[in-house]
């Protein structure tokens, strides 16, 4: 559980120059490229053991389909669906007969969501090492970012939060509920929930330039898990989404979840409003390593 250092190195990133077919670059969860009639979506992600996972905790198979479904989250996360993807593996020598097994798990992810695995890499190191990277598509009308929340929007997030990663290793990508939700709702902004909701509701709310408040009773447990864990702990990979609230009837009735309230304020903030009806301003830290 580490605090947040990102925005630096985010505006490090943002000197580089960008042509004028870059409608997104750094800064959100996939770069948005002008391709004429839809936007193009482009993500990668690592999957690094000792780092995001330790091998004796997981299956080798499930690791290949992990890796893909972290990128698939990120495109699901901006309305999109994936068309192409790759992955470039680094593996240690006592472990290289079970490549088969890890591409097992791609093959599973592929075909569940109807993507083409297209190219990647492969190499040795002295710890298990994936990088995946992905290609997807998003109309023009239902591309959703991270920049666009509103005063007075509902924050909502489609399912229960505090797994962590062991018990949500093998997680679905939110492309299905994506789709819906920026096929029959004004989706303001959205993004997936990686590092806790604390942290990348924060990322909303700084592109956005926003405060929210959450409400406890209304932020979704899973089961035996505490509150801190829900707002802190990362790799629930739900979606955390903005809209107005208008809205909420029908994205509540589809089984999402309402938790809070986007308010004005440039500098990013984030209060808990708690049962007791006092307020109590989140402490932004998240989770990026086991």
């Amino acid at each position: 559980m580490l605090k947040h250092k990102e925005p630096q190195l985010l505006k490090e990133f943002k000197k580089i120059p960008q042509d004028k077919t870059v409608k997104v670059g750094p800064g959100d969860d996939c770069a948005v490229i002008d391709r004429g009639d839809k936007f193009l979506l482009f993500c990668g992600d690592m999957l690094i053991e000792d780092v995001h996972f330790r091998i004796r905790e997981v299956k080798f198979k499930d690791l290949g389909y992990k890796a893909l479904a972290r990128v698939l989250s990120d495109v699901a996360s901006m309305g999109g669906y994936p068309k192409y993807a790759g992955l470039s593996l680094a593996l240690p020598p006592k472990y290289s007969s079970k490549i088969k097994e890890i591409l097992k798990g791609v093959e599973e992810i592929a075909k569940e969501f109807n993507f083409n695995l297209v190219g990647g890499d492969l190499s040795r190191a002295k710890t298990i090492f994936l990088d995946a990277w992905c290609i997807g598509y998003v109309e023009k009308n239902n591309l959703s970012l991270r920049s666009e929340a509103k005063d007075k929007d509902g924050i909502f997030v489609t399912g229960a939060l505090g797994l962590g990663y062991r018990e949500n290793f093998k997680f679905s990508p939110k492309i299905k509920e994506a789709r819906w939700l920026v096929k029959n709702c004004q989706i303001n902004s959205m993004i997936d929930i990686s590092d806790g909701l604390v942290l990348d509701l924060y990322r909303i709310l700084s592109e956005s330039k926003k405060q929210a408040v959450l409400w406890e009773e209304f932020i979704p447990l899973t089961e035996n898990v505490s509150l801190k864990k829900a707002l802190y702990q990362g790799e629930d990979y739900q979606l955390l989404f903005t809209a107005p609230l208008k809205e909420k009837e029908k994205i509540v009735s589809r089984g999402f979840y309402f938790i809070g309230e986007v308010k004005k304020g440039r500098k990013p903030r984030i209060f808990l409003k708690r049962r007791d009806k006092k307020f109590l301003p989140l402490e932004l830290k998240g989770y990026f390593s086991i």
